[in-house]
């Protein structure tokens, strides 16, 4: 009578987790030990981004090549009038 309730919690637990891209093997084993009590934090958890859902740039828009870089390097990126201004002016 355990096995299929803990199979059945295990599951439920694993299939949300997948849908929030949070891993489903881990949760598959808290949601089967724990029951409910295991399914619940991850239905309370917010959905992450996938890791292959990462922003990818198009190598023709630099402006937006521009704000990444700024990013990444934490400074203030320009307004695409000024960007373009830089761009016609030259270096």
């Amino acid at each position: 009578m355990l096995i299929p309730w803990g199979l059945y919690w295990g599951f439920a637990t694993a299939y949300v987790a997948e849908e929030k891209n949070h891993g489903g093997t881990r949760w598959f084993f808290m949601g089967f030990i724990f029951g409910i009590f295991g399914f619940l934090p991850i239905a309370a958890c917010p959905a992450r981004a996938h890791r292959r859902q990462k922003v990818r740039i198009d190598e023709e828009d630099e402006y937006a090549a521009h704000v990444a870089r700024s990013r990444r390097k934490r400074v203030p990126a320009l307004t695409r009038a000024e960007f373009e201004e830089n761009i016609r002016r030259g270096p």
